[in-house]
C-alpha cells in the first residue's frame, strides 16, 4: 500500500509540473513604449468658417479736380457733368418735381425740374425705357439760390465777388453775360453765367459738341 500511494504522489506532481509548462508556454508577453516611444496624435483645430466675397455693384471712377469744375454742389454732395452711375438722383438729396422724356434727332433725351430753378437735362442710354439709369447728364441749368458752382458762384451774388472766383471767365456781353470753357477738351464744357443789375440771375454748365454748346 505504502509503495502504490508513493507511485499515485510521483504521478501526481509530474502532471502537476506538465500543467505548468503548459501555461507557460501559454502566456504572450505584451511589449509596452516608453513615454518616449508614444506616439501623440495631434488635435486638429476647428476650420473657421469662410465668409463668401461680397458682390461689388459697378461704379463711376471719381471725377478729376478739371471735370468737378463743371458740377453743381448740392448740400454737401456735388453733381457732376458726363455719365452718372445708377438712377435719379445719382447719389444727391435732389428731388425731381416733373420728368419728361423724349427722343431728338434720334437721342433718347430726359429732363428733370427739381424745385423752383433747377432743370437737368441730358441723353438715357435705353430708347424703349423711361429711365435715368446711367443716363449722361449734358446740361444743369440753375435760377436758384440753393445751389452753387464748385468754386462757389451763386445766384444773388455780386459781379465783383463773382470775377474774384473766375477771373478767367469771359466777357461775352459786358455786364450780362460771362463764360467760363474748358478748351482743351473736344467735346466743349463751360459754364455760362448771367447777370443783371451787377447780380448774378443764372448760370448754366453744359457740354456740347466742337464748338457748340448744347
Amino acid at each position: 500500500m505504502k509503495r502504490v500511494g508513493s507511485l499515485c504522489l510521483i504521478c501526481g506532481l509530474l502532471v502537476a509540473l506538465g500543467g505548468c509548462g503548459v501555461r507557460e508556454a501559454e502566456i504572450t508577453l505584451i511589449p509596452t513604449l516608453s513615454p518616449s516611444q508614444a506616439v501623440v496624435t495631434p488635435a486638429t483645430e476647428p476650420t473657421p468658417p469662410t465668409t463668401p466675397e461680397p458682390i461689388l455693384e459697378p461704379t463711376l471712377k471719381p471725377p478729376t479736380l478739371a471735370e468737378m469744375e463743371f458740377s453743381i454742389v448740392v448740400g454737401a454732395q456735388t453733381l457732376t457733368l458726363g455719365e452718372q452711375a445708377g438712377a435719379f438722383p445719382w447719389g444727391t438729396e435732389l428731388e425731381a418735381d416733373s420728368e419728361r422724356y423724349w427722343s431728338s434727332d434720334g437721342f433718347p433725351s430726359f429732363e428733370l425740374t427739381c424745385g423752383e430753378g433747377l432743370l437737368l437735362g441730358g441723353f438715357r442710354p435705353e430708347k424703349s425705357i423711361e429711365t435715368t439709369e446711367n443716363a449722361i447728364l449734358r446740361t444743369i441749368e440753375n435760377r436758384s439760390p440753393n445751389y452753387k458752382t464748385y468754386r462757389g458762384a451763386y445766384v444773388g451774388m455780386s459781379m465783383e465777388d463773382f470775377q474774384a472766383l473766375y477771373p478767367d471767365a469771359e466777357e461775352i456781353s459786358s455786364g450780362h453775360r460771362y463764360d467760363y470753357t474748358d478748351p482743351p477738351n473736344c467735346f466743349l464744357k463751360q459754364i455760362v453765367f448771367y447777370f443783371e443789375e451787377n447780380q448774378l440771375v443764372e448760370f448754366r454748365i453744359v457740354i456740347g459738341v466742337d464748338d457748340w454748346a448744347y
